[in-house]
């Protein structure tokens, strides 16, 4: 988490006043404010100096100990919360808050214990954008104390005032001109601390996940206007996809599938997936960021694929499963994006996403297990249809299977012309084409063995033990 109000070089124990120890500076400032608070004699000039000094010390933890005691947390907080006519007085005693909370846990519930996140939920009703990041900080750290999310919520308007804050960045984004910068940065910042919060609530309160559904058209519009980045899983985007995850879709068709372009937000999200799974974007290193931030976007399309019209679900199904082109090879070859979200359900490296693959591509499939073995192949649907507990329909293998009338081998996808067209016997193969198929069928059981349901011996790696494999010039 950036810590607000910028990085700095790491604090020495010498404080910015001169030779005075840090941890002594920190005290004598913390002591001026707490008696300017009672007799209210600074100028309001003196009072901002010592809050910028004070900002500068607390973003290192070492000799901030003064500003981490209760009269040091109940000073800010006063000059904070209790006296706004001075707003740059204010804001800086807000940024002194969110650095000491997040690097000092035990604060958190200082602040909440002296009634303050109340007024923080209050105050995030202001428009300004510097409030609206500060204030979302701070109630973010806050929700991993012990925060009274209920109260906030009912007595202190906190969804109404994010939902609020949302809607405004959403108007923003709506009124810039085309080529515009999309982003102030600023903007960025506080929307961000917004979808945080939001996420934090819904996943610590789920009951109050309703609260936010008015929400779920204002972050799908500010991200189908969202240019993306290489690999565009990275935020802001991640925390809209992460701040609508929680919600539900049931009754907000009409905002997830627009009447005047109902593939418009969907057709973003399958843009996102696919330039994640680009394959320099999904190195060994990559892969084990995408099973976090990918699987929240395919349980997202997921939901979004349960709630839409007949029209989506058809365009759905087009653009994540095989096409009659793939299967002139056996299915998961190739590029596309289809081949690449097969692959990644027999993807070591991503064992949340490899999960989250499979019941998408199984909801594409209507949750029908025939109809899933057709779409993608036995060699891809096994694993997941094991793992929970499906029985495989025995028609489901047959070798008169068909789709769309032209018969498929179910274990490969492969159509049957183009298999028997690709075959050969034995005895007409090159020893080259003899080690290809070797090798297919070397890959197929290596693929039920990753699923961790069916523990096969690899006839392949069985033959080599054996030393029935002869090593070729």
């Amino acid at each position: 988490m950036n810590t607000p109000g910028g990085s700095v070089q790491p604090e020495l124990s010498v404080s910015m006043a001169g030779q005075v120890p840090k941890h002594q500076r920190v005290q004598e400032i913390v002591s001026t404010l707490k008696a300017d608070v009672i007799e209210r004699k600074l100028p309001s000039q003196d009072r901002l100096r010592n809050l910028e000094e004070l900002k500068v010390y607390s973003r290192e933890a070492q000799g901030c100990e003064p500003i981490y005691t209760l009269e040091g947390i109940r000073t800010l907080c006063t000059l904070a919360f209790d006296d706004t006519s001075h707003y740059e007085v204010s804001r800086e005693a807000l940024r002194c808050l969110a650095n000491s909370l997040l690097l000092s846990a035990p604060s958190r519930q200082t602040l909440i214990d002296l009634g303050y996140a109340d007024k923080a939920s209050d105050r995030l009703i202001s428009g300004k954008l510097d409030d609206e990041f500060l204030l979302g900080r701070i109630l973010l750290l806050l929700t991993y104390a012990k925060l009274d999310i209920t109260g906030l919520v009912r007595g202190h308007d906190l969804a109404a005032n994010m939902n609020s804050a949302v809607r405004r960045h959403s108007t923003r984004c709506s009124n810039r001109k085309e080529g515009e910068n999309p982003w102030d940065p600023m903007e960025e910042l506080a929307l961000t601390e917004i979808l945080k919060l939001m996420y934090n609530i819904t996943h610590f309160a789920p009951d109050f996940a309703g609260s936010f559904e008015e929400s779920i058209p204002h972050i799908l519009n500010i991200l189908t206007a969202a240019k993306l980045a290489s690999p565009p899983l990275q935020p802001p985007v991640t925390w809209m996809i992460n701040a609508i995850a929680n919600l539900q879709f049931a009754g907000n068709k009409c905002h997830l599938f627009p009447e005047d372009n109902p593939k418009r937000h969907i057709s973003k999200l399958i843009e996102i997936l696919d330039g994640s799974l680009h394959k320099e974007n999904l190195e060994v290193d990559a892969k084990h960021a995408f099973d976090d931030e990918g699987s929240v976007l395919l349980g997202v399309m997921g939901n979004m694929y349960q709630v839409a019209t007949p029209e989506v679900k058809a365009y759905m199904r087009q653009k994540l499963l095989p096409t009659a082109v793939e299967r002139d090879k056996p299915l998961g070859r190739g590029k596309t994006l289809s081949a690449r979200l097969l692959n990644l359900t027999t993807e070591a490296l991503a064992p949340k996403a490899r999960v989250v693959t499979g019941r998408l591509l199984f909801e594409l499939s209507d949750l029908n297990p025939g109809k899933f073995i057709t779409n993608v192949g036995y060699g891809y649907a096994s694993g997941f249809l094991m793992s929970n507990g499906i029985p495989v329909p025995t028609e489901a293998l047959d070798k008169t299977v068909e789709l769309n009338g032209t018969p498929i081998n179910p274990v490969t996808g492969q159509t049957l012309e183009a298999e028997e067209r690709d075959q050969k016997p034995l005895s007409e193969m090159t020893d080259e084409e003899k080690m290809r198929e070797a090798e297919k069928l070397f890959v197929l059981f290596e693929r039920l063995k990753k699923t961790g349901v069916v523990n096969v011996k690899n006839p392949v790696e069985a033959a080599v033990e054996g030393g029935r494999f002869q090593e070729m010039d």
